[in-house]
């Protein structure tokens, strides 16, 4: 494909995930997302490996390379990453819809919910 799932889940994270996590700068926007999935395929092992691949990229800028090393060493990457996905998923509403009927009962019942921006 064209990588729209990927650039979706993307989207859908950096709007998700914290500014700031642990006192490491992660980048995200801190806000609630709700992610209407049309045709049942939300694919959670997928998004969780996109997190893990932004969490890493995070330490790595925030650690000096001894730092990293014992981070990568030690299970406290880990738990960072586990925290950070727990938090993220918190903030993720995932709403499955599989007719269009469906499709605009949760629009008209989220009209005037918190604005989403991106």
């Amino acid at each position: 494909g064209t990588c729209k799932t990927t650039m979706l889940y993307h989207v859908a994270l950096h709007s998700a995930l914290p500014r700031e996590f642990n006192g490491v700068h992660v980048g995200g926007q801190d806000r609630s997302v709700l992610f209407v999935d049309l045709d049942n395929s939300f694919n959670l092992p997928r998004f969780r490996e996109i997190l893990d691949h932004l969490a890493y990229s995070a330490l790595k800028k925030h650690a000096t390379e001894q730092q990293l090393g014992s981070l990568l060493q030690d299970d406290c990457a880990s738990a960072f990453i586990d925290e950070l996905f727990s938090l993220t998923l918190s903030r993720l509403m995932l709403v499955p819809c599989a007719t269009p009927k469906q499709l605009f009962k949760v629009l008209k019942e989220t009209h005037g919910v918190e604005q989403a921006t991106i």
